[in-house]
C-alpha cells in the first residue's frame, strides 16, 4: 500500500469514527457538501418527524424561513470566514409540513477525505422558546391583573421597604407611587407606638414561610387619617432577594359599622340596666303593696279577683324583665363545670309553678330513673325547667291542667332526655319552627308569648343541649304539645395521661398582633371536626395569675396541640393536621 493510499485509509477510518460520534449526539448535526445535505444524525432527523428521512441532497439553505434568510446568510458567512458566533446564532427552519422549528445553528469547515465540507450544529430551541413565550405571556397577564386589580398590592423587602405598588394601593392610601416607594411599611401604620413591633411580627412570620391571612390593622392615609385594612401577606421565593407580597383590602366602612353597632349595644345595655334595675325595684314595691292589700283589707269578691289578677300580672312583668336581662347576658355567662342535682331543680320549678297559679287545678306527674341525675348548668337549669312547665300550664284551658314529665338516659350515658307532655292548646305546625324565636328579623319573630321560650332555647344551646316541640298526639295539634329537652350528662373531670390540663393549650398576650386571628382559626377547625372549643386552655401571659411571663415564651401566640407546637401565626392547614394527629392518638380522652 502506497503512502497516499495509507493516508486516505486513515482519513476514511477517522471520518467513520467522527460520523459515529456525531450520530450519538443529542444535538442535531448536518454535514454539507456544496450546501447540500450529505449526512444527518438521528437528533436532527427527529426534529422533522417522519419527513426527517427525506432530507438528503436538499440544499440546507432552503430550510431557512424566507423572512430570516438575509440575516441567516450574513451570520453564516461570518461563522465560516471570520469564525464568529462560536456558540451558534438563532434562526428558524421549516420543511414541507410547515412546522417552524426555533434553532441555534453554528457552521465550521471540515474535510470529507480530501474534499472541503461544512459541519452544521443545530440545537432545537423550540420547547425553550415556547416556554419563554409562555412565561412572558404569564408575566404580562399577571402584570395586567396586578395593575388593574381593585385590591391594593405592596411588594416589600425582608426589611419592610416598599419596592412596588399598584394603582389600587395609591388610591387606597391617597399617595402617589413615588411617595410610597423606598419607604418602610411601618411609616404607614397608624399607631406609631406599636408600629415597629407590629411590622417586626408580621415580617418575621412571613419570612418563616407562613401566610398571614386577614389580619385587621390600621394604616395611615395621605391625610394622616386612620383607615382599617384587612392584610394578607406571603413570601415570594427568590434565589437572590426574597420579597414579601402584601395585599390590603379596605374594611374601614365595616369597622365603622361595627363601632356604631357597639355604641348602640352599649346604649341598649344602658336602657336594659335602667329597665332591669329601676323597674324591678318599682315592681317589687308594687308587689309588696298588693300583697299587703290582699292580706290586710277585706275586699268584695270581684275586687279581690281583680287584685289577684293584677298581682299575677305584676309577677309576670317582673319575670319578663328578668328574662330580658338573662337573654342579653346569656352569651357572656360562664357555665360552672360542677355537677348539679337535676331532681332538686325540677322539684323547685314545679313548686314555683303551683304557687304562681294558686287557684288552678294542676297535676304534674314525673317518671324518672332511679339513679342520681347529674348535669351541668346550675344557674340555668331552674329557669329552663320552670319556663317549660309554666308555659304548659299557662297555655291550657282544660279544667285540670296536666303535665307529664318523663326523664330517661340514652344507651351511651352521654345525655338525658326530658319530655314534657301537656293537655293544653297545642302548637300549630306553622309555629313549631319559630316558637323559640323572639329575636332576629321581624318576619321570623313570634309575638304574644313573651321571652321565656327564647331564653330557654339560648340557655339550652349554651349547655350543649337541644330543645324542640312536637304534638302530644302525633298528627293532631289540638291535643296538647310535647316539649323534648336533651341535655348532656355531667362527666367527671378527665385526667390526661400526660399530666397537662388540656390537650390544647393556647398562650396569648393582650399586645399580640396574631393571637386573636390564630385563636379564631383553631376554634373554626375544631368546629369543622365537631370538637368543642372548651378543649382549649387559654393562658394570657399578661395575667399575673397565669404565673407565666412573656419572656418564658419567646414567640406569641404559642399553640400546643398534644406534642405539636405552633409558634406565631398558625395557618389553617397546620392546625388541621395537628388536630388530626391528636384524634388518632390512643390517649385522646374525648
Amino acid at each position: 500500500m502506497t503512502p497516499d493510499e495509507e493516508q486516505a485509509l486513515r482519513q476514511e477510518i477517522h471520518l467513520d469514527r467522527s460520523l459515529h460520534v456525531l450520530s450519538m449526539s443529542k444535538d442535531g448535526f448536518v454535514v454539507l457538501m456544496d450546501d447540500k445535505i450529505i449526512f444527518t444524525n438521528e437528533a436532527f432527523r427527529e426534529m422533522f418527524g417522519p419527513e426527517g428521512s427525506q432530507l438528503y441532497n436538499i440544499n440546507f439553505d432552503e430550510l431557512i424561513v424566507p423572512e430570516l434568510f438575509a440575516d441567516y446568510s450574513e451570520k453564516k458567512r461570518a461563522c465560516l470566514t471570520e469564525h464568529k458566533y462560536g456558540g451558534g446564532f438563532p434562526t428558524q427552519i421549516r420543511y414541507k409540513n410547515g412546522r417552524i422549528i426555533h434553532v441555534d445553528v453554528g457552521f465550521s469547515e471540515v474535510f470529507m477525505g480530501t474534499e472541503k465540507a461544512s459541519l452544521v450544529v443545530v440545537r432545537d430551541k423550540t420547547e425553550q422558546k415556547e416556554l419563554q413565550e409562555a412565561v412572558e405571556t404569564s408575566e404580562s397577564r399577571f402584570l395586567q391583573l396586578y395593575m388593574t386589580s381593585p385590591i391594593a398590592f405592596f411588594s416589600l423587602t425582608k426589611r419592610g421597604i416598599i419596592q412596588q405598588v399598584n394603582p389600587a394601593a395609591e388610591n387606597l392610601l391617597g399617595y402617589k407611587a413615588a411617595d410610597l416607594l423606598k419607604r418602610n411599611i411601618t411609616s404607614l401604620f397608624f399607631s406609631s407606638s406599636s408600629s415597629s413591633s407590629t411590622s417586626t411580627q408580621l415580617i418575621s412570620e412571613v419570612l418563616q414561610g407562613k401566610q398571614i391571612r386577614d389580619v385587621e390593622m390600621q394604616f395611615k392615609n395621605a391625610n394622616g387619617e386612620a383607615i382599617w385594612l384587612s392584610v394578607t401577606a406571603s413570601l415570594l421565593e427568590s434565589k437572590k432577594n426574597p420579597l414579601i407580597s402584601l395585599m390590603a383590602i379596605d374594611i374601614d366602612r365595616r369597622k365603622g359599622a361595627e363601632s356604631r353597632a357597639k355604641a348602640e349595644r352599649d346604649r341598649a345595655n344602658l336602657y336594659l340596666e335602667v329597665m332591669t334595675h329601676d323597674l324591678t325595684n318599682v315592681h317589687q314595691s308594687l308587689l309588696f303593696s298588693v300583697g299587703l292589700l290582699e292580706t290586710m283589707v277585706e275586699l268584695p269578691e270581684p275586687a279581690q279577683r281583680l287584685l289577684t289578677e293584677n298581682h299575677w300580672n305584676l309577677r309576670r312583668a317582673a319575670r319578663m324583665i328578668s328574662n330580658l336581662r338573662s337573654l342579653m347576658t346569656v352569651g357572656e355567662e360562664v357555665i360552672p363545670t360542677e355537677p348539679t342535682d337535676f331532681s332538686l331543680h325540677l322539684d323547685s320549678a314545679m313548686d314555683q309553678v303551683r304557687n304562681d297559679f294558686p287557684t288552678m287545678d294542676i297535676e304534674i306527674n314525673v317518671t324518672k330513673p332511679d339513679e342520681y341525675i347529674q348535669i351541668v348548668g346550675e344557674t340555668q337549669l331552674h329557669k329552663i325547667l320552670f319556663t317549660i312547665i309554666h308555659n304548659s300550664v299557662m297555655h291550657n284551658e282544660s279544667e285540670k291542667r296536666v303535665v307529664d314529665i318523663d326523664i330517661s338516659q340514652d344507651s351511651s350515658g352521654q345525655k338525658y332526655r326530658v319530655v314534657f307532655s301537656d293537655n293544653g292548646l297545642g302548637v300549630p305546625d306553622s309555629l313549631k319552627e319559630f316558637i323559640f324565636k323572639r329575636t332576629g328579623a321581624p318576619d321570623s319573630q313570634i309575638v304574644g308569648r313573651g321571652l321565656g321560650l327564647t331564653l330557654v332555647d339560648s340557655m339550652v344551646a349554651k349547655l350543649g343541649g337541644t330543645i324542640w316541640v312536637e304534638d302530644r298526639v302525633p298528627g293532631d295539634t289540638t291535643q296538647g304539645a310535647k316539649f323534648v329537652l336533651e341535655l348532656p350528662a355531667w362527666k367527671a373531670e378527665i385526667i390526661l395521661e400526660c399530666g397537662r390540663n388540656s390537650c390544647i393549650t393556647f398562650y396569648k398576650s393582650d399586645h399580640c398582633l396574631f393571637c386573636n386571628p390564630t385563636l379564631e382559626i383553631i376554634i373554626d377547625v375544631l368546629g369543622e371536626l365537631g370538637l368543642p372549643a372548651s378543649m382549649i386552655e387559654i393562658i394570657n401571659v399578661d395575667d399575673p395569675g397565669s404565673k407565666i411571663s412573656a419572656e418564658e415564651i419567646p414567640v406569641l401566640p404559642l399553640t400546643k396541640i398534644c406534642g405539636n407546637e405552633i409558634s406565631g401565626f398558625a395557618d389553617i392547614d397546620h392546625v388541621r393536621m395537628a388536630l388530626m394527629e391528636l384524634l388518632m392518638k390512643s390517649c385522646y380522652p374525648y
